[in-house]
């Protein structure tokens, strides 16, 4: 007999060829053999139509069944099974950007700004278009007076905000005047001389461009485009010639597919039983101001060793790999070395030379991220959160026996408590990114001095807080510190972003920090225009 419902291998529907055998076999036990079964026989049809349905009430059956297990459950299922280990599947977001709106000539002399709303929408201009709008107001001004541009070293060309048409004056804070002899091509201007480092230079122009803040109504990857293909506008502008996102958008993201969601079930799940690298890497996160965490198994390979030194020097080349500690360096005729650092690619730096023609001998570990079976070594690396609550939540979420490698390194980037001495981990290299913003109150305004220095004080806060927070390889965009900025205040008529920059590398478009470092609020500054 053929098993059906619930089975050691999972749910068996009933098919429609047995439900109809089934109903017809008792309906010649109630009736007698004779009943007529024949195709198109009013039986035959009734019993057929019963079939058919019950067919249906099995697939849902087994539709019930599957959502209540992470191997076979989606959507609105596997979400209600996500949440029972305390996860939430990612939802897409919008993609967020620049567009640029242009003219071919200068606005009137001595005409009004021109106003480009909130929600103007930008198409592609494909058949079927990806469309934006702006997020923020801008205005066309007609003219754009002294706008203030920091030179951090010395140059004989500095870059607008905008496209220029015709430039008035420039002059700096020392009121040297740079006009004579100014050339502009787009938004870089070239000055007769080199304007000294720390300068900075007031600018009054006439713009050919305006740029806006962007976001697309499509929450998903596909709502990215390449540069330069925003290009429609589907209400005409009078007074805008043309418009186009100068650098490609790239930020949309596909709501979470069902089996990157069933992975995390998974892997929460590992981690609610403690022991895992899960485990520990969910335990930090957990810690109040942790941002990130990374857990790597490694071995440690014992390395001693000695060499003849040819020459004189405080530096011990090490190949083998990245040291780890080091336990003693001996000279046979310096005699025991002090250890300046070894997390260097130069190798173990030592705080005097050896000299020419001793024996130096060395004696130190080395990591190796292939592990060797039975040594149970981990490293961790944490952003964010307090030393004492992160290696409260190592030692709890460890196996017996798992050591975390850092007490004993004397290594500079290694935290923890003598308490705790097998659950120690490491800060990577923070990413120190610097902004400086200018914030342009409603010409209307009745907010005093005092209140709008508060307003200045709270942007700060926002954008250092938000900084914080990103992960690592996470990209910041101008657009997105705009929107914090203006999401403060309803004062604030726009904001433009005068500096984003990353250990001292400018960009216009976005930062991001790279693989081995954590980014972390630099030097914050807001301005008032």
């Amino acid at each position: 007999m053929e098993q059906v419902g619930v089975t050691n291998t999972g749910f068996v529907t009933k098919s429609f060829a047995t439900i109809l055998t089934d109903i017809q076999s008792r309906l010649q036990s109630l009736f007698g053999a004779d009943i007529d079964l024949t195709p198109g026989s009013p039986m035959r049809v009734i019993s057929e139509l019963y079939a058919l349905e019950l067919a249906k009430v099995w697939t849902e059956l087994k539709n019930v069944y599957d959502m209540g297990f992470i191997l076979t459950a989606t959507g609105s299922s596997l979400n209600a099974l996500a949440a029972l280990v305390g996860i939430e599947r990612d939802l897409g977001t919008a993609a967020t950007g620049e567009v640029t709106f242009y003219r071919t000539e200068v606005l009137p002399a001595g005409s009004a700004s021109r106003v480009i709303p909130i929600n103007t929408q930008i198409q592609t201009s494909e058949e079927y278009p990806i469309t934006y709008y702006t997020t923020e107001t801008v205005y066309f001004n007609p003219l754009i007076t002294d706008e203030a541009v920091p030179i951090p070293t010395a140059s004989t060309t500095f870059n607008t905000e905008n496209i220029i048409g015709e430039i008035v004056s420039i002059i700096d804070n020392t009121a040297v005047d740079w006009t004579t002899g100014a050339t502009f091509s787009s938004r870089e201007v070239t000055v007769n001389g080199t304007i000294p480092t720390g300068r900075t230079v007031y600018i009054t122009y006439k713009p050919l461009s305006v740029t806006a803040s962007v976001q697309s109504v499509l929450e998903s990857d596909l709502a990215n485009v390449i540069a330069n293909s925003l290009t429609v506008l589907p209400q005409a502008i009078s007074f805008v010639h043309s418009v186009a996102n100068e650098a490609e958008i790239v930020t949309g993201t596909n709501t979470e597919s069902d089996a990157s969601l069933r992975m995390r079930i998974q892997n929460a799940a590992k981690s609610l039983g403690k022991a895992t690298n899960p485990s520990i890497t969910t335990g930090i996160r957990n810690v109040d101001g942790v941002s990130n965490v990374i857990v790597k198994e490694l071995s440690l390979t014992h390395i001693q060793d000695s060499f003849v030194a040819s020459g004189t020097s405080d530096t011990i080349p090490v190949s083998e790999g990245s040291v780890n500690n080091v336990v003693s360096v001996t000279g046979s005729v310096s005699g025991a070395f002090e250890i300046e650092s070894f997390e260097t690619a130069a190798g173990i730096v030592l705080t005097t030379n050896y000299q020419s023609g001793e024996t130096v001998s060395v004696d130190y570990y080395v990591e190796d991220y292939t592990p060797t079976l039975g040594q149970g070594i981990i490293k961790v690396f944490v952003s964010g959160g307090q030393v004492a609550d992160i290696v409260d939540a190592i030692e709890e979420y460890r196996a017996a026996g798992i050591k975390a490698v850092g007490y004993g390194t004397n290594s500079v980037y290694a935290y923890g408590e003598e308490d705790y001495p097998f659950s120690w981990f490491y800060r990577l290299e923070d990413a120190l990114i610097d902004i400086t913003v200018t914030v342009y109150f409603d010409p209307d305004t009745t907010l005093n001095a005092v209140e709008k220095t508060n307003i200045r004080d709270h942007i700060s806060d926002e954008i250092t807080d938000f900084v914080n927070n990103l992960a690592t390889e996470e990209k910041l965009w101008v657009s997105k510190i705009i929107q914090l900025a203006m999401s403060v205040s309803s004062e604030i008529e726009t904001v433009t972003v005068n500096l984003l920059q990353i250990n001292d590398v400018p960009s216009e478009t976005y930062v991001a920090s790279a693989e081995t470092e954590m980014p972390v609020s630099g030097t914050i500054t807001i301005n008032e225009g």
